[in-house]
């Protein structure tokens, strides 16, 4: 077994390049090094971890466990794969000599509903102790991947946001994708009409809306934001909602949840809500959602 602890970068951080992506468990590498590995060293029935820095703290977001890996260029000439995936690597042109795609089994592969810390004590129970887990490629042993699997069920078996209130500890430390999750499951927390449509939706673009949502025959766009919100998150659901409407060809508007408002954009924030482009949820301590 040759499994791996990976890290990438939060593509709203590098322009919407999603890889991995996890809407479909696939994963490219271009680089000689890393893409010869995946090609070489990672077999079926291996596992590939992967983990980001959120707010300075790593944690683990999901996993493969591995169908097979081959060349980029062998699987653009595969029609049945260029129609079902939409990794970016699946999109260069011309891909490199060391171009590789892995996938995931889509039964046994997971995106985590809710991300696992990489504590200290995580780290020290790994058979190798890494100087840094930012550092890439930490290879596993069957013991780690044991360990690991073993806190990725016990944190999807505990959960996070519930019906109960939060300190402001605990407030400040909730993940966007905690906020997605619950907002996803009790979708009527913004309207009593909204039923749950898709999450993490890959746009033609390339980019990923966070949650869309059905209210009837109209769609809305839901962005969400731990942190507080300014022009720039009104621009980019601005955008989203172009597109959605574009591909489902359905009126569709935007929804905004955050965690609260620059002062600066208060103001030119309301005029936007008055004239109907967006509506704005900022969550509070049992995370209720009050209108802006």
């Amino acid at each position: 077994m040759t499994s791996y602890l990976i890290p990438y970068l939060d593509p709203r951080k590098i322009e919407g390049h999603e890889d991995p992506v996890f809407q479909e468990y696939t994963y490219g590498e271009s680089g000689k090094l890393r893409g010869r590995m995946l090609l070489n060293r990672v077999r079926s029935e291996d596992y590939l971890f992967f983990h980001t820095n959120v707010k300075g703290q790593h944690f683990i977001t999901g996993y493969f466990y591995v169908e097979t890996s081959m060349l980029t260029r062998d699987a653009k000439q595969d029609k049945r794969i260029k129609m079902k995936y939409r990794n970016p690597h699946l999109s260069f042109h011309n891909p490199g000599k060391y171009d590789t795609v892995v996938f995931g089994n889509p039964i046994y592969s997971k995106a985590l509903s809710h991300p696992v810390c990489l504590t200290p004590e995580i780290i020290k129970r790994l058979s190798r102790k890494p100087k840094s887990i930012s550092r890439p490629w930490l290879k596993l042993g069957d013991r780690d991947v044991k360990l690991l699997l073993s806190e990725i069920k016990a944190s999807e078996e505990k959960g996070f946001l519930k019906d109960t209130y939060l300190s402001s500890s605990e407030v400040q430390q909730l993940l966007e994708n905690d906020i997605e999750t619950f907002v996803q499951s009790n979708p009527k927390v913004l309207s009593r009409t909204l039923t749950a449509f898709k999450r993490q939706h890959i746009l033609n673009s390339g980019k990923r809306v966070d949650l869309i949502l059905k209210d009837g025959n109209r769609l809305v766009v839901v962005e969400i934001k731990s942190g507080a919100i300014g022009r720039d998150a009104f621009r980019q659901v601005s955008g989203y909602v172009k597109e959605v409407k574009k591909e489902f060809g359905r009126e569709t508007k935007g929804v905004i949840v955050c965690g609260d408002v620059l002062p600066a954009f208060e103001e030119p924030l309301r005029e936007i809500i008055q004239k109907g482009k967006v509506t704005v949820y900022v969550y509070s301590w049992k995370f209720n959602l009050r209108p802006f």
